[in-house]
């Protein structure tokens, strides 16, 4: 057998503290039980840290909202509504001090951009072209949104860089 150009392979053995040629393999990180969103929501977007998270719009219930929880590392509380209901918002960057939320879907796609500034959202330049189900990543000053779907619904491959005035 060929993978990647190597023959016969060894195989891997999923468990920690398997060894490949006499090789200890070890996982580097886990994943542990956090505190439950005060919201039973989906499609929802978000930003931050572990101890500094934000989580906001989607669905709960079947129904759009736009309220926004902030995590600190161990609870979620309530923070500041967005501008408007939105869904499908993958498009976050930033802290919770200092976020970003962009695209998203409410009776179709969307190019919103708002700013989250630790308590209230408020409107930002908008992305250049509607985005919904897309990807989002960076900080306040700088971002990505990337991939997703445009205003017809048609899967994209395009990117979008934000740099905050100064």
């Amino acid at each position: 057998m060929r993978v990647n150009g190597i023959t016969n392979p060894p195989k891997i053995n999923n468990s920690a503290g398997a060894k490949v040629n006499n090789v200890a393999i070890s996982r580097i990180g886990s994943w542990s039980a956090g505190g439950n969103l005060a919201t039973i929501r989906y499609g929802c977007g978000g930003a931050g840290t572990q101890t500094a998270g934000l989580a906001c719009g989607g669905y709960t219930g079947g129904v759009l909202v736009k309220s926004t929880e902030e995590y600190n590392g161990t609870s979620w509380s309530g923070g500041g509504d967005l501008l408007a209901a939105v869904s499908s918002t993958n498009g976050g960057a930033g802290t919770q001090t200092s976020g970003l939320l962009f695209g998203g879907h409410n009776s179709g796609a969307k190019k919103a951009t708002n700013y989250y500034n630790g308590s209230m959202w408020t409107a930002d330049t908008d992305l250049n072209s509607v985005r919904d189900q897309h990807v989002g990543c960076g900080t306040r000053n700088l971002a990505l949104c990337f991939a997703g779907r445009d205003g017809t619904g048609a899967v994209v491959n395009t990117t979008e860089e934000y740099t905050k005035a100064v």
